[in-house]
């Protein structure tokens, strides 16, 4: 399992360099927020046994809905790491990319104990799963809460060579990979 989530975090980074990386970031994040709150529902399928009346066990369903994740996962991650990178004065790349993962482990730890705390309210325990649905339901529209601060995101646009450059409130139009600005 640790396998195939390495090789479909490796299938992210590749997809977001091919196929996205020239996505406003506004975009991209809605996008990806909205499927991942669509395709965290597929635990559903697998708590109700759908997936085995097509014939499809569930070993390999949870497989194949960890590697959709994963590869969701890195494509939202990758934009922020790029942004910080190219916007990061010189010199402090390490402290920055701490701060990111530090940034990125805390919100995972506090949603592990927001979703302990959910668990436990609607009694979901090993022995009880009547209300796991609900659980599931709740816990992936949590991830909806995102989208009214997308806003505050720079806005981007492509520029004439194809390249994404940040838009500032002045109309100048700073490219994100040689750090300087531009009238647009």
């Amino acid at each position: 399992l640790g396998l195939v989530s390495a090789v479909s975090s490796l299938a992210g980074v590749v997809a977001y360099d091919q196929f996205l990386k020239r996505v406003p970031l506004r975009k991209l994040f809605k996008w990806v927020c909205v499927a991942a709150v669509t395709l965290g529902m597929t635990p559903l399928i697998l708590v109700s046994h759908a997936n085995r009346a097509v014939g499809l066990p569930d070993t390999w369903f949870a497989i194949g809905d960890d590697v959709v994740l994963t590869v969701l996962g890195q494509i939202a991650f990758m934009p922020v790491l790029v942004l910080g990178a190219s916007i990061c004065p010189p010199q402090i790349e390490a402290t920055l990319y701490a701060a990111l993962m530090s940034v990125n482990n805390l919100s995972g730890g506090l949603g592990n104990v927001m979703g302990g705390f959910a668990t436990k309210a609607l009694g979901v325990t090993e022995s009880d799963f009547t209300n796991l649905p609900l659980l599931i339901v709740l816990t992936n529209l949590s991830g909806l809460i995102a989208l009214p601060f997308l806003s505050l995101l720079p806005e981007q646009e492509v520029d004439e060579r194809g390249e994404l450059v940040i838009v500032s409130d002045k109309g100048d139009a700073i490219d994100v990979e040689s750090k300087k600005a531009e009238k647009v």
